[in-house]
């Protein structure tokens, strides 16, 4: 069941799957798929702009310019643990076991 899950969870990056709509549409012959990621980008942008001011953090233009890279960042990262189960997090190291249990590793 977690690994469904984790799979699903491809689908909150919207960017990455608007490129990939986005290829498939021209691929098929629209121009007009061309549009699709830098509309989504402006949502993304939109989004946690609103987000933002809602929580009250303070994030300046700059840091917003920088959503669809984080966005297709984080898309990338999802994969790594299909490649690998190893942790380390401020010098600890762990392994992923079965049903995402953490196994410490001695050093």
């Amino acid at each position: 069941f977690s690994r469904k899950m984790y799979a699903a969870e491809l689908l909150v990056f919207p960017l990455p799957l608007s490129v990939l709509a986005s290829v498939v549409g021209l691929a098929s012959g629209s121009s007009a798929a061309l549009a699709l990621p830098p509309a989504v980008a402006a949502v993304r942008i939109a989004q946690v702009a609103m987000l933002s001011r809602a929580t009250g953090a303070r994030i300046r233009l700059r840091g917003l310019a920088c959503v669809p890279v984080l966005d297709l960042l984080q898309f990338g990262a999802q994969f790594v643990p299909y490649f690998n189960n190893k942790v380390t997090w401020r010098g600890h190291t762990a392994r992923i076991g079965r049903k995402t249990v953490m196994r410490s590793e001695a050093a």
